[in-house]
């Protein structure tokens, strides 16, 4: 049983990263509606693992799940997008 809770967390993480490399290409642009049913007929799974990724994608800011309409593309004001910059820099710094 464990094992079945680590393959699948691995697949939602193989999502995950296929998504974030759609929405930093652009090939999923800001306010683009994630359809979890297109992603898991694209992984041959069912939509528990798409919905756990988007989860973390939630998480991390890519993405903003609305209740009774899905997840979209978080699309970031560009005051946002400058403190993100400005903290990313620090980061580096340290």
């Amino acid at each position: 049983m464990e094992s079945m809770k680590f393959m699948n967390n691995a697949l939602s993480n193989t999502i995950a990263k296929y998504i974030t490399e759609q929405i930093i290409t652009g090939e999923l642009q800001p306010g683009e509606k994630l359809v979890e049913h297109i992603y898991a007929k694209e992984y041959g799974t069912s939509r528990a693992p798409v919905r756990e990724a988007i989860y973390l994608l939630d998480i991390e800011g890519l993405v903003e799940r609305i209740p009774r309409k899905g997840a979209i593309v978080k699309e970031y004001t560009e005051n946002e997008i400058y403190d993100l910059l400005e903290i990313r820099n620090m980061l580096v710094e340290l």
